[in-house]
């Protein structure tokens, strides 16, 4: 991928999205966010020396063709990276459990790819204490976070350019995928169990017998 932009390490910050955001280029990771943040403006849990947070900001990306493939392109190369699997669009699971979340948005046309990675060993709320892990949480070797930083950005580096059509990244996604036979819900609470991705990259969802084609969904973890 196109990674022209600098880096910059935080010990400690609120948000490296809210950075990103604010600042529209640059790399900004850390080890603690006290107000990270996953999509539908959920918290992120993140502890100090197990966890890596990081966003990209890529004005090099404005006005892509199609942004909504970029984080799950970095995605890809984060579930390669740390041979995870993927689970559509922005969950990367381990034994069947998240251990990272990818938040993409469009901030003024630019990209803004935010990724928590679970590195672990660490603790979880209660309520979600069932569904998360980290790398050490499922057996992996022990991993600096500024390692684990290194590793990925350099895979990125290396990385192809990120495709305009689904048909380019399906034959990757699938080498990694994880989503078909979850149960998701819609936006709108409507609920159904995934049969896999569209052309398009979008879920194909069976609701009642009926095969719906959607955009924006939720993975419901344990259903």
């Amino acid at each position: 991928m196109t990674l022209s932009e600098p880096v910059e390490y935080f010990d400690s910050v609120p948000s490296t999205q809210d950075l990103g955001r604010s600042r529209l280029s640059g790399v900004y990771w850390t080890t603690e966010q006290t107000a990270g943040r996953g999509r539908y403006d959920r918290g992120w849990h993140a502890t100090r020396g197990s966890s890596l947070a990081m966003t990209f900001a890529l004005p090099s990306y404005r006005g892509f063709k199609s942004p909504q493939f970029i984080g799950m392109w970095m995605g890809l190369c984060l579930a390669q990276c740390f041979d995870l699997r993927i689970q559509w669009p922005n969950d990367l699971v381990l034994n069947g459990r998240k251990v990272a979340g990818i938040l993409a948005e469009i901030v003024d046309d630019v990209p803004i790819v935010g990724i928590g990675l679970n590195l672990g060993p660490m603790s979880f709320p209660d309520e979600i204490a069932m569904r998360a892990t980290s790398l050490v949480g499922e057996g992996r070797p022990a991993i600096e976070p500024a390692s684990a930083f290194s590793r990925f950005h350099s895979a990125l580096l290396a990385w192809p350019e990120v495709p305009l059509a689904w048909s380019s990244i399906m034959p990757v996604w699938d080498r990694y995928d994880s989503t078909k036979d979850k149960v998701f819900r819609t936006s709108d609470g409507v609920m159904g169990m995934a049969l896999g991705l569209s052309e398009d990259g979008e879920l194909l969802m069976d609701v009642g017998g009926e095969v719906r084609r959607v955009s924006v969904a939720e993975a419901l973890w344990g259903s």
